[in-house]
């Protein structure tokens, strides 16, 4: 062996078979939380056979889970390289190379089902449409580094590392699904059984929606990066920093995007005037420090976007037709955040506690922004650069070694908090009030006038929530009187007994049971206009906390996040305490609903499809909402999001080095067993409290129904040869 090379190699395979999320299984938890109290969830008495309800997704859920085949395969494989060599001993050179991929495999397959009223019938008949789909998706990513790197030393106290590099990272991408319905037996579940194909294309590609199409995309970025750290005397620290990326995501006009940093800081306890101190013996460290620096983001620019998109629009006479959906958007750059970042390392007591600080102000200029356009340009959206976002916020993070005895009993613990607020400084110009992009008017008590909210919004946070405020529950015709009596809900369109009806539900009028909803601007109309502030759907503080006791070769560690700050809107549970299906029941809660004999209560009558106006009173969805929306309904369907969340707790035994010499094989051995989400502290009444997200994955803080977040339990070893 050289001692001047140095190469080093690692791979890693995974394969796990489970059960998938299709949307017809989440619509079973979803609709099963509300079924009707009465239902027998079964057919025999011998409870062998599930009832399917009115339909395979609303009954037992067991009855759907037994008609569903599924695969859903997923396969990972890693490899990487690396070659280090010492052109000498202050310089040298390291290339690396690592290579990703990813494999998923998904069959579906839904036997023939019947309804309650089928299974009855004479004879019993199916319903025979068995839609299945198979679905193949498949990336593959490489990555390829190399660098030049110096560490020096010259008069005496000037201390140099430089680096110099370059980087390659490349991702192709192909997923293909085939759906089909119709299959003329049960015994076949794969999708080639199928005799009726679904024509054009879904522009979703997800799998599982009612669509045949293949994908094959591509991209790459390439980039050359620097960094200068320089020190003297271990007391004062520059760094300088420097990146250029390049995309195949944007036009080449835009591809290459520059990001400079810099940071300083200075080791104040390794000043003589500081050591001599007496300050030194309680304050250990103390560093202060500055950083300023750019970030590139082009996150939600597809791979062809720029170029302008083509998309099956369905056939005409057996003739595919394909349209521009998207224009052609050359001038697209690079989203840059700039960030100024002032903060200070804290040591006490000899550094038994620690405390690091940091406050920033981050500038996203360049923002990449949907720009609504007028109907008769053909598009309704183009994405743009137009736009400045703010986030201003502080870090914490606190250390501290509480115990450290001579008997070996050691006790740590750790927590940090972060605190994050957001607001629009510019918008691209649109004619209206600033710059917004949706929003809505509500009226200000504290201005006497009107003020547009929500949205985006020049000068607003993001996120922010609006809806109307439940004061109470009218508990009689006496109190509906005194409140409403005159009173014109232009939502449900209801009124007052002292106006004629209303063309809505109960001979139009507002009746005992209902909401009494605030009325802001106090001219007995209840509009858009009396929507309030409710929350807001990003978390204000996110932080967590550990701890680690050990005795001997036994330790013991905990770990626990939280987040506060932030707000939810249950939609869950607004659509099953409203009987949003007209048949559901929201059992555990809908007992406590008004009724004559239970008059002081915060939960409206029951009313058959509450949010169809003419059918209920829209008290929990103030409109009907085909799709979950975010603003715009009753505020005790929104609940604050806080949680603690027991992470991990973990036990562990090391093996004493007597015991392993004794084997001459073993140089370290550790048995442990560990478990992890283990529970939840907080309020929200869904199964997950922590903010709600989209498809994309990014935050929307509508929360429509989730599977438990899964506990692990975990025994293993760990040996070393």
């Amino acid at each position: 062996m050289r001692p001047d090379l140095e190469i080093t190699t690692g791979g890693t395979f995974s394969t796990a078979n489970q059960l998938g999320t299709p949307n017809s299984e989440i619509n079973t938890i979803y609709r099963t939380e509300a079924l009707w109290p009465t239902m027998n969830p079964w057919l025999d008495s011998a409870k062998t056979l599930p009832n399917p309800g009115n339909g395979s997704s609303d009954g037992n859920p067991l009855y759907l889970l037994s008609k569903i085949q599924r695969v859903n395969e997923t396969n990972r494989m890693t490899g990487n390289v690396s070659v280090k060599y010492d052109i000498r001993p202050d310089l040298y050179i390291r290339a690396t190379s690592a290579i990703y991929y990813f494999e998923n495999l998904q069959q579906y397959h839904q036997d023939a089902t019947q309804t309650y009223a089928q299974y009855y019938s004479t004879p019993p008949t199916f319903s025979t449409s068995r839609p299945a789909y198979d679905y193949y998706n498949r990336t593959f990513q490489q990555q390829y580094n190399a660098t030049i790197n110096y560490s020096g030393t010259f008069l005496e106290k000037n201390h140099l590392n430089a680096m110099l590099g370059t980087e390659f990272f490349g991702q192709k991408n192909f997923t293909m699904q085939v759906y089909g319905t119709n299959s003329p037996t049960d015994l076949i579940t794969t999708v080639n059984s199928s005799t009726t194909f679904i024509s054009g294309i879904n522009p979703n590609y997800n799998a599982g929606t009612n669509s045949n199409f293949s994908v094959k995309t591509q991209n790459s970025i390439v980039s050359g990066f620097g960094r200068i750290n320089y020190d003297y005397d271990n007391r004062y620290l520059v760094t300088l920093v420097g990146r250029e990326d390049g995309v195949s995501n944007l036009a080449s006009m835009q591809r290459w995007g520059f990001f400079p940093g810099m940071s300083a800081g200075w080791n104040m306890q390794n000043e003589k005037f500081y050591k001599n101190s007496s300050v030194n013996e309680v304050l250990s460290t103390f560093k202060p420090r500055i950083s300023y620096g750019q970030n590139g983001n082009i996150a939600g620019v597809g791979p062809y976007d720029v170029q302008g998109v083509y998309g099956n629009q369905g056939n005409y006479n057996n003739v595919g037709g394909y349209l521009n959906t998207s224009p052609v958007n050359s001038g697209l750059q690079w989203e840059k955040s700039t960030t100024t970042d002032v903060g200070a390392d804290f040591g006490f007591l000899g550094n038994k506690i620690t405390l690091l600080f940091d406050y920033y102000d981050r500038k996203t200029s360049n923002l990449l922004t949907n720009l609504a356009l007028p109907s008769y340009v053909g598009f309704s959206t183009v994405t743009t650069n137009s736009g400045t976002l703010q986030n201003k916020g502080y870090e914490v993070t606190l250390n501290a070694n509480i115990l450290r005895l001579s008997n070996g009993l050691t006790w740590n613990v750790s927590g940090n908090i972060s605190f994050v607020r957001n607001k629009v400084l510019k918008l691209p110009y649109n004619g209206n009030a600033n710059n917004r992009q949706g929003g809505l008017q509500v009226w200000d008590p504290k201005t006497n006038q009107l003020v547009w909210v929500g949205g985006i919004q020049e000068g607003q946070a993001l996120g922010n929530i609006y809806g109307y405020k439940q004061v109470s529950i009218f508990k009689d015709d006496a109190d509906v009187e005194a409140v409403a009596g005159n009173r014109v809900d232009k939502i449900a369109n209801i009124t007052g007994p002292n106006l004629p009806a209303g063309p809505g539900s109960d001979g139009g009028h507002i009746t005992p049971g209902d909401v009494n909803w605030l009325d802001v601007d106090k001219n007995d109309t209840i509009d858009s206009r009396d929507q309030v502030y409710l929350g807001n759907i990003y978390p204000k503080y996110t932080g967590g906390f550990s701890t680690d006791l050990s005795y001997h070769n036994f330790s013991i560690f905990a770990r626990f996040d939280y987040s506060l700050g932030y707000t939810i809107y249950n939609d869950q549970l607004a659509r099953t305490l409203g009987n949003y299906q007209g048949t559901f029941n929201y059992t555990t809660l809908q007992k406590d609903a008004w009724s004559p004999t239970n008059e002081v209560t915060n939960i409206p009558k029951v009313y058959y499809a509450d949010q169809v106006q003419g059918a209920g009173k829209q008290n929990y969805t103030r409109g009907n909402n085909a799709n979950a929306v975010l603003n715009g309904n009753n505020s005790s369907m929104y609940e604050k999001g806080n949680y603690v969340a027991c992470r991990e707790i973990s036990l562990s035994y090391d093996f004493s080095k007597d015991l392993l010499s004794k084997t001459k094989i073993l140089t370290q051995a550790r048995v442990f067993v560990s478990a992890n989400n283990l529970f939840y502290i907080t309020k929200f009444r869904g199964l997950s409290p922590e903010p709600p997200l989209n498809s994309n994955g990014v935050i929307n803080g509508i929360y429509q129904g989730t599977y438990p977040t899964p506990k692990t339990f975990v025994f293993g070893a760990q040996v070393s040869f």
